[in-house]
C-alpha cells in the first residue's frame, strides 16, 4: 500500500483521490472482524447482494465481485457461501493511457515488474502482469534464442563445408579436394543476400521482425545453398569426364561456362519463380505477410545475382587452385603437381544412382506397377490432407511466444484458471449519417439508447442476461443513464457557484458558495440544451467521493473517456456503452467473444435507430485478423503457386506438361503440410502463413531442379528421362537442402521458446521431409508414367518433351 501510493501518482487512473483501500472496499479493509464466524457472515451475505448499501465500497459504490475475487464456481452464486470457497483475489490498478505520459507509464510497469520479482508470501502464490510484461518477455526469449540459432547456422556451415569436397580421399589429396573455403563463401553471400533485402526494406520503413529474421534466412539457405551444390557437384562432375590439357589456357573458364550451360537455367527457373511469387505475396492486405514475401523476394533475387556473379568468380579461382594440386583455405602450399581427378563417389551420391534409382526404374511390369503404386500413395495422402484441413484450428496461444519460467505465463496460467470476469468491451456508438451528431438530450434520441425495449441499452442488457449469449455479462455501463437517473437530480452532485452558473463545484468544496443546479428550470431551447451538455460536462469529470456525505454518482471514474463532445460541445461525435466479457481462456475463446460482439452491434444496426454501433476491447486488435485469415490463406497460396506455373512455364519454352507436374508437387506438398499442423497441433496464424508461404519457395527447389533435369534429359522413354533426372539432380537436392536443412532444424528443438518449437521446428522440419520425399519419391515416379500421352491428346503437344 505505501509503495503504491508512493510510486503511482501522475501514472495510474485514481479516481478516488489516493485512497487506497476504497478500491478495496470497506467490507474487505477497513471493518476489523475479529470474530471469524461474524465475519464469514457478513462476506457471505454481501456476497449474495451485491447491491446492498450495507455492503457498498467506501467510496458508496456496489463491489463487483467478479472483479476481485476468483476460483469459485460461477454456476453456484445462488449458495450465499460461494465467495467463502474463492480460491483467487485480484489486484488491479488502471494506468493512464495518454501519450504525453508514456514514458513515465512505462518506467512506472518496469518498477512495478522489478519490484513484483522480490515480492513472496508466506502460505500465498502471487503472479503478476502489467500492458509491457508480454513485450519484454518475448524480447527476452527472443534474446534466449539467439544462441540456438546461431548454433543452427554453424551447423549448417559445418555441414556445407564439408560435404561440398570429396572426403573419400585421404592424405594431401583431401586437403586439395576439400571444399571449406567454398562453402563459406556461398553462406556469407546468403547472409548478404538476406542482409541487403532487410537493408531495402527498412530503407522504406519496412520492419525487420522476428518472422523476418528467423524464416528469411532459413528460405534463403535452402535456395542458395542448393545451387551451391548443384554448381559445385555439376563441375565435378565435368572435371571427371574431362582431361586438362595443358595447351588449353582457358581451360577452366571453358568448364565453368559449360557448368552454367547446363545449370544455369535450372537456376534461374528456380529464382524466378521464387522471386515472382513473394513479390506477388506481398499484395496481402496483412502487414506480416508483406513484410516476408517483399523481404523473401529481395533476397532470392540478390542470392541469385550473386551466385552467378561473385560465386562463379570464386569458385572459378577453386578450381584452379584445386587443379594445380594447393591446399584449400592455405593456397600458398602446393602439395601435389597435378590434383587426382578420378571418379569417387560420395555415400549421398552412390546411394541414389545405384542403389534407389536401381529399386526404383527396374524394368519390368512389377517396377511399373511399383511406380504406380507409389505415386498413388502419395495422392492418397494429400486426399487425406485435404480432409484434415478442414479440421485447422485457428489462433495463437500468447503462451507460446513465453519462456517457460515466465511470470506472465503463471499470470496467464492463474487468470485462466481463477479469473471469472474477462476483459470490458466498448460498443461505441454515432450518428449513422456521416458529418451528423448525436444530440443525446433529444427525446427521440434518448428513446432509442436507453428508454424503449428496442433501445441500444436494453438490448444489451438482454444479451447480458441471456444464458445462451455466454460470451457477454455484467451490468451496462451507461452513463447517461447514471446522469440521468441519479447524478443530475442529486443536490450533492450538480452544484455552481452561486455567483457564476457557468462554474461547477463538487462536492467535497465546502468553502465555495455553491447552488444546486435546477433541472425544472424552462426557457429557450436553445439556452436549456447549452444548459444540459455543460451538466453533462460536469458530470464526466466530477470525481466520485467516499462517503456519503458527498457526491458518489460522479462520472470521471467510469465515464471519464466515454464520450466525445463536438467542437461547441453541443452535441456528441461518438461514446460508449459498456459490457464485460466473462472469463476467456485462449484463442478460441476470444475469437467467438469479439465475433459475439460484433453479433450484438449487427443486431443493434439493424434496429435503424439512427446510429452505427461497433464493438471494441483492448485484446480484439489481436484478433482481427482472425477473420480474414482463411480467406488470405486460401488468396496468398493460389497466387503464388499460379505464378509458379506461368513462370515456369514460361522458363521451361511453353511446354504445359512439365509446368503442371511442378504446379502438381508444390500443391501436394503445401497440402500435406497444412495437414501436418492439424496433425502436430499447429494453428493457423500470421506466423504459421508465412511459414505456408515460404514452404511454396521450399517446394519449387525441391521440384524445378528435377523437373528440368527431365525437360533436358538427351533420352525419350519417359523411364530413363525420370531416372536421368534422380541421378543428375538427386543427390544436390538431398544434400544441398534436405541434409543441410535438417541439421539445422534439429537445434530448433532445444530451444527455450514453445513458439520455435512448435512454428519453427515443426513446421520447417515437415516441409523439409515433404519436399524430399516428394522431389526423391513421387515426382520421378509419377513423372516415370508417361502421362505426357493422355496431354498429347489434349493438348496436341509433341511426345518428346
Amino acid at each position: 500500500k505505501q509503495w503504491y501510493q508512493r510510486r503511482v501518482r501522475g501514472i495510474t487512473l485514481s479516481p478516488f483521490q489516493w485512497n487506497f483501500t476504497s478500491y478495496q472496499g470497506n467490507l474487505f479493509v477497513d471493518n476489523d472482524y475479529s470474530d471469524l464466524p461474524t465475519y464469514l457472515s457478513v462476506f457471505s451475505g454481501c456476497g449474495r447482494l451485491e447491491s446492498d448499501s450495507d455492503c457498498f465500497a467506501s467510496y458508496r459504490g456496489p463491489i463487483m465481485t467478479d472483479t476481485v475475487f476468483g476460483g469459485y464456481d460461477k454456476n453456484s452464486k445462488s449458495n450465499s457461501e460461494y465467495l467463502t470457497n474463492s480460491r483467487a483475489i485480484i489486484l488491479t490498478f488502471v494506468i493512464s493511457g495518454e501519450a504525453a505520459i508514456r514514458d513515465e507509464v512505462l518506467a512506472w510497469e518496469k518498477a512495478f515488474g522489478d519490484f513484483m520479482k522480490n515480492v513472496e508470501m508466506e502460505n500465498l502464490a502471487v503472479s503478476y502482469n502489467c500492458e509491457r510484461s508480454l513485450e519484454d518477455e518475448l524480447d527476452r526469449a527472443s534474446h534466449a534464442d539467439i544462441m540456438t540459432i546461431v548454433i543452427s547456422y554453424i551447423l549448417m556451415f559445418v555441414y556445407v563445408s564439408t560435404t561440398l569436397g570429396r572426403m573419400a580421399y585421404s592424405g594431401p589429396a583431401c586437403c586439395i579436394q576439400a571444399k571449406v573455403s567454398i562453402g563459406l563463401v556461398g553462406v556469407t553471400l546468403v547472409l548478404i543476400s538476406v542482409t541487403c533485402a532487410i537493408g531495402i526494406t527498412s530503407y522504406f520503413l519496412l520492419p525487420a521482425t522476428l518472422i523476418v529474421i528467423e524464416v528469411v534466412p532459413f528460405l534463403v539457405l535452402a535456395v542458395g545453398v542448393d545451387n551451391v551444390y548443384i554448381l559445385v557437384q555439376s563441375l565435378q562432375k565435368k572435371l571427371e569426364e574431362r582431361t586438362r590439357s595443358e595447351k588449353e589456357p582457358n581451360f577452366v573458364k571453358q568448364l565453368m561456362s559449360d557448368v552454367l550451360e547446363d545449370v544455369g537455367p535450372s537456376m534461374l527457373m528456380s529464382s524466378s519463380c521464387q522471386t515472382v511469387a513473394f513479390s506477388l505475396g506481398a499484395l496481402s492486405t496483412m502487414p506480416a505477410v508483406q513484410n516476408f514475401a517483399w523481404n523473401a523476394a529481395l533476397a532470392v533475387f540478390i542470392d541469385f545475382l550473386l551466385q552467378i556473379s561473385a560465386f562463379v568468380v570464386i569458385l572459378t579461382l577453386d578450381t584452379t587452385r584445386q587443379l594445380s594440386g594447393r591446399s584449400d583455405c592455405a593456397c600458398c602450399f602446393q602439395l601435389e603437381e597435378g590434383a587426382d581427378m578420378r571418379n569417387r563417389q560420395g555415400p549421398v551420391r552412390y546411394f541414389i544412382q545405384n542403389i534407389w534409382a536401381e529399386f526404383l526404374f527396374v524394368e519390368s511390369s512389377f517396377g511399373k506397377i511399383f511406380r504406380a503404386v507409389l505415386a498413388s500413395f502419395f495422392v492418397l495422402c494429400t486426399l487425406t490432407s485435404v480432409v484434415l484441413i478442414t479440421h485447422t484450428s485457428i489462433g495463437l496461444d500468447e503462451s507460446l511466444a513465453l519462456p517457460s519460467d515466465s511470470h506472465v505465463k503463471s499470470y496467464f496460467d492463474d487468470i485462466f484458471e481463477y479469473l471469472n470476469l474477462g476483459p470490458e468491451v466498448h460498443f461505441v456508438f454515432k450518428s449513422s449519417k456521416d458529418g451528423e451528431t448525436l444530440d443525446v438530450f433529444d427525446n427521440k434520441i434518448q428513446n432509442q439508447l436507453l428508454h424503449s425495449n428496442t433501445s441500444m441499452y436494453k438490448l444489451m442488457k438482454r444479451y447480458s442476461d441471456d444464458t445462451k449469449e455466454k460470451y457477454l455479462t455484467g451490468k451496462v455501463g451507461s452513463w447517461l443513464h447514471q446522469f440521468n437517473n441519479s447524478w443530475v437530480y442529486s443536490s450533492k452532485c450538480c452544484r455552481h457557484a452561486s455567483n457564476d452558473s457557468s462554474k461547477f463545484i463538487p462536492s467535497i468544496d465546502e468553502t465555495t458558495s455553491a447552488t444546486p443546479c435546477n433541472t425544472s428550470e424552462r426557457g429557450d431551447q436553445g439556452e436549456v440544451k447549452k444548459r444540459q451538455y455543460k451538466q453533462l460536462a460536469w458530470f464526466l469529470q466530477d470525481i466520485p467521493e467516499t462517503t456519503e456525505e458527498y457526491c458518489v454518482y460522479g462520472g470521471k471514474a467510469q465515464y471519464g473517456t466515454a464520450v466525445n463532445f463536438t467542437k461547441h460541445d453541443l452535441g456528441v461525435t461518438a461514446a460508449y456503452f459498456t459490457l464485460s466479457h466473462p472469463r476467456l481462456s485462449g484463442s478460441n475463446d476470444f475469437i467467438a467473444s469479439r465475433k459475439n460482439s460484433l453479433k450484438l452491434a449487427d443486431d443493434i444496426n439493424r434496429l435503424n435507430l439512427g446510429i452505427e454501433v461497433f464493438p471494441y476491447s483492448s485484446a480484439y486488435h489481436f484478433y482481427e485478423q482472425y477473420d480474414t485469415i482463411v480467406k488470405e490463406t486460401a488468396l496468398n497460396l493460389t497466387i503464388c503457386i499460379f505464378a509458379v506455373l506461368i513462370v515456369s512455364f514460361c522458363m521451361l519454352g511453353f511446354q504445359i506438361y512439365p509446368s503442371l507436374v511442378i504446379l502438381i508437387s508444390i500443391t501436394m506438398v503445401i497440402v500435406d503440410l497444412m495437414g501436418v499442423m492439424v496433425v502436430a497441433g499447429i494453428p493457423l496464424n500470421a506466423i504459421s502463413l508465412v511459414n505456408l508461404i515460404m514452404s511454396v519457395g521450399i517446394a519449387v527447389e525441391f521440384s524445378a531442379h528435377i523437373v528440368k533435369s527431365y525437360v533436358s534429359s538427351p533420352y525419350t522413354c519417359p523411364r530413363r528421362k525420370a531416372k536421368f533426372a534422380l541421378v543428375t539432380t538427386g543427390p544436390s537436392v538431398f544434400s544441398g537442402i534436405t541434409l543441410t536443412k535438417f541439421v539445422g532444424i534439429v537445434v530448433l528443438a532445444f530451444a527455450k521458446s514453445k513458439l520455435f518449437e512448435v512454428f519453427y521446428f515443426r513446421m520447417f522440419l515437415s516441409v523439409i521431409v515433404l519436399g524430399a520425399t516428394h522431389s526423391l519419391i513421387f515426382l520421378p515416379a509419377f513423372l516415370s508414367l508417361d502421362f505426357l500421352g493422355l496431354l498429347t491428346l489434349v493438348f496436341g503437344t509433341s511426345k518428346s518433351v
